[in-house]
């Protein structure tokens, strides 16, 4: 019985990495919370590496992290590093936006947010929110994501990447 759960766990893991393999490509076009079109190209070529961090107002640990993600863009702004919010709900209403609008305002949040886009294979694979990838100026997964709130993580995994962009 343990064994087959140990076995049941290494496929889980390994189709989970195959989902979110490195060299991917992030690409998008969104919509930002006021209905903007953005392109992830635009976002990208801005930052060395771009922290692409999916959440939603639904997930209690999503919102747990966003002043922390608020305090590290503005950390990591001057070393060429920004972050991307993708926000994910399941549906988008006038009073969805507005709280998310609010939300992010109370929080101090800087960097751009924009609604889940479609068709993004890597972003609709997501098993676990939050979810952070980390991505150069072209949109190209740089190493694992970081899943789940592991705020801890955010800063030590920019700086590797800083340091192997070199």
């Amino acid at each position: 019985m343990l064994r087959n759960l140990i076995l049941a766990f290494a496929i889980v893991l390994v189709s989970l990495s195959a989902a979110f393999a490195a060299d991917d490509v992030i690409e998008f076009e969104a919509k930002d919370l006021d209905g903007n079109v953005i392109s992830s190209k635009e976002l990208f070529k801005a930052n060395k590496i771009t922290m692409v961090n999916l959440w939603g107002l639904w997930c209690p640990y999503c919102v747990r992290e966003t002043g922390e993600l608020a305090e590290l863009h503005k950390k990591f702004q001057a070393k060429g590093c920004g972050i991307i919010g993708i926000e994910h709900e399941p549906k988008y209403d006038e009073d969805t936006l507005n709280s998310a609008r609010k939300f992010l305002k109370d929080e101090g949040v800087t960097y751009p947010n924009v609604l889940m886009p479609d068709g993004v294979t890597v972003l609709e694979s997501v098993m676990g929110y939050p979810t952070s990838f980390f991505v150069d100026s072209q949109g190209k997964i740089l190493g694992e994501p970081i899943i789940g709130a592991q705020v801890d993580k955010y800063e030590p995994t920019l700086d590797a990447l800083l340091v192997e962009l070199k």
